[in-house]
């Protein structure tokens, strides 16, 4: 005896080929969904200490992610105020010294960003430390996670997770250890991943 078999259903066609190839199609995700959201950018037990530092890459974006003097957390660009040189070439590490330096001409940054040195520069009157920080990114943490903002925009990080901290309470995401790290670059566009 023969089973019936139920009528395939009608798939949906999948998203337009161009969603994943054009590149103005893909900037305007990287300004909807990954600049314009929180993003999770790492652990806050990869930068338990002050000085610690970890480089969080987002879409084309290099975010430098610092344990403050005070335990607190900051992101900053990873670029430096005076020629735009990569700050941290690596992909994490201390600040011995409890200072950002730029490898280029060695402005010197506290922990919060604050534009503290500037080595070998012709003194000039006009020339105001204040007006030159590192340019800061939103941060914030939930769950043993760091989460970062790279909109200009400030998007409220508490309504933006709405009611996941209750519903996920009992799981204690704060507790939870990385035991194994795996980085793939795979060349196709973020969807397909």
């Amino acid at each position: 005896m023969r089973k019936s078999r139920r009528p395939l259903k009608k798939l949906e066609p999948g998203l337009p080929a161009g969603w994943y190839r054009d590149p103005a199609h893909y900037e305007r995700e990287l300004e909807e969904f990954w600049y314009g959201r929180w993003i999770a950018a790492g652990r806050e037990e990869d930068i338990p200490q002050p000085g610690d530092w970890r480089v969080a890459r987002i879409g084309t974006q290099s975010i430098l992610l610092v344990r403050g003097q005070e335990g607190s957390l900051c992101a900053f660009h990873n670029t430096c105020r005076h020629r735009g040189s990569i700050l941290c070439a690596e992909e994490q590490g201390n600040f011995a010294r409890q200072r950002i330096v730029c490898p280029y001409h060695s402005w010197t940054y506290d922990l919060a960003g604050k534009l503290i040195a500037t080595p070998r520069r012709m003194q000039t009157p006009d020339f105001n430390m204040k007006k030159f920080p590192l340019y800061e990114v939103q941060a914030e943490c939930w769950g043993g996670f760091i989460f970062v903002c790279l909109s200009n925009k400030s998007v409220h990080f508490r309504s933006t997770l709405g009611e996941l901290p209750a519903r996920f309470r009992n799981y204690r995401f704060e507790k939870l250890r990385i035991g194994k790290r795996i980085v793939a670059d795979v060349k196709a566009n973020w969807k397909i991943v």
